[in-house]
């Protein structure tokens, strides 16, 4: 295979993997696999060339978390943050401008994100199309319909009239580890009966831990798998029933000044999958690489996410002053993001206000090596110095001092001296929030704090759980965590 300007990294005969099974699930005679569902969609080339310009994204069909329609903004400035290149998930700012008095941004409050509309990689669009004998009709109005006697319909998302490179760049999302009924419907499609049977062998319950380790650990995706299994050759209407939508990206807004300047940034990992264990070739994540290869000036499509609890204190409902609610912030990596809008609403406030904060403001920041990644370290010690951050507690879990042991935000927290933990039972109570993208992290969180209360307040643990599930009902505790 040299689409990608690669060899197919395929492996070999007798070693076990995505291509070829363990001896013992290939003695399986009876395999117990999916029903395969049924083919409903049916499609029709037609003479003229499709104009995108002519259907809404995705044919106007909205998602869960989804306020309002799309808006542009275009690309003001993308900057490399990461001091060192040779980090695992490189990290880069990106700002957006918008238009002066764009309704889109109306009610934005600091911890509110957006959704970036993005589309599949051109280079992973174009091997589907070559690899399935597509791309003679590819930019050609294609009309799909739905059989007669079938009670299904065609997806909301899917223009009825559009054209197949349309689809498959806006539409379906070809990256996403297909599970196994995704696997048993390209089963039907091989013309090979020993790729077929590896097909059937990886999506049936005697193959779960061969799926779960050559597919799903292994973050698999359509494109590798049409690779691999050279017989496999489903038509475009049957990926458009067994392949889930591309939905957006979210993410959080890292500056709280939309207003006075009509741009607003976001703090991204540029994610990237290496070529390995089945994997074809080495990609990045999908949003992530789509905005890293963005230029000055470029536009892009945003929609508004749907507020959640994690917005700038309520403090105004728990009569507390605004510029005066203490708060506890829990951040490793890029889940310094929201805090960053927090710290300028706190700074504009004082600014408007003219009162120094009489409570404090702690900030863990966690990374994994300071020394190599330190991102909006001139930011954050400006606002330490101003005194709109009162705390600054850094925590990390790779030093390059082999004999300083690793240190997580959760550590961090317990290892507060009397007068932290008297902040944390004070009254006004202190908001506790937390952002970030570790796996575990708010388990161990909840830990850390039920064990605090537990020895600080003389609780059993139980009563502590209740304690922490309380302030969690209040609003008092509030996480904005994923992995």
């Amino acid at each position: 295979m040299t689409f990608f300007n690669i060899s197919a990294l395929r492996e070999a005969i007798d070693s076990p993997g995505l291509v070829f099974g363990t001896e013992i699930l290939r003695k399986v005679e009876n395999l117990r696999v999916p029903v395969c569902s049924k083919s409903y969609i049916r499609g029709e080339v037609l003479e003229n060339e499709f104009d995108p310009s002519t259907v809404e994204w995705q044919n106007g069909a909205t998602f869960p978390g989804a306020l309002g329609r799309p808006f542009d903004c275009t690309i003001h400035s993308i900057e490399e943050i990461s001091s060192e290149p040779d980090v695992r998930k490189p990290k880069f700012e990106v700002q957006l401008a918008f238009e002066k008095n764009e309704p889109a941004v109306r009610n934005f409050e600091a911890g509110d994100s957006f959704y970036v509309i993005c589309p599949n990689a051109e280079m992973d669009v174009e091997f589907i199309l070559a690899r399935l004998n597509l791309t003679s009709k590819a930019n050609l109005q294609y009309k799909f319909t739905v059989d007669e006697d079938s009670d299904k319909s065609l997806p909301d998302y899917i223009p009825s009239l559009c054209s197949i490179r349309y689809v498959l760049t806006y539409c379906l999302d070809i990256r996403r580890v297909p599970g196994r009924p995704v696997i048993r419907a390209l089963a039907e499609y091989c013309t090979d009966p020993k790729e077929r049977r590896r097909l059937l062998e990886l999506c049936s319950v005697d193959g779960g831990k061969e799926f779960q380790q050559h597919v799903q650990s292994a973050s698999i995706s359509v494109i590798d798998l049409l690779i691999h299994f050279e017989s496999c050759s489903p038509p475009i209407e049957r990926l458009v029933e067994i392949l889930p939508r591309l939905l957006p990206r979210a993410y959080t807004v890292a500056s709280w000044d939309l207003y006075a300047k009509n741009r607003f940034r976001f703090v991204v990992s540029l994610m990237k999958t290496q070529a390995q264990n089945g994997v074809v070739y080495t990609r990045f994540g999908l949003c992530s690489g789509y905005l890293r290869s963005l230029m000055n000036g470029d536009q892009v499509q945003l929609i508004v996410k749907e507020p959640s609890k994690f917005r700038f204190p309520l403090a105004v409902k728990r009569n507390i002053a605004l510029d005066q609610a203490p708060i506890i912030m829990i951040a490793p990596g890029t889940g310094i993001a929201p805090f960053l809008a927090f710290l300028e609403r706190f700074r504009d406030l004082k600014q408007m206000t003219g009162a120094k904060p009489n409570s404090k403001r702690y900030l863990f920041y966690g990374s994994s090596n300071f020394d190599k990644e330190f991102i909006f370290r001139k930011e954050i010690e400006k606002l330490k110095e101003e005194g709109v951050l009162t705390d600054l507690i850094l925590c990390e879990s790779k030093p390059t001092d082999s004999n300083t042991p690793a240190r997580y935000v959760y550590d961090g927290l317990g290892d507060q001296p009397k007068e932290f933990f008297d902040f944390l039972f004070s009254s006004p109570q202190p908001f506790i929030y937390a952002c970030g993208d570790v796996k575990q992290m708010s388990r161990k969180l909840w830990d850390t704090l039920s064990n605090l209360l537990s020895q600080h307040c003389n609780l059993t643990k139980m009563e502590a759980v209740q304690y922490l599930t309380e302030w969690r009902k209040t609003e008092y505790f509030i996480e904005d965590v994923w992995s």
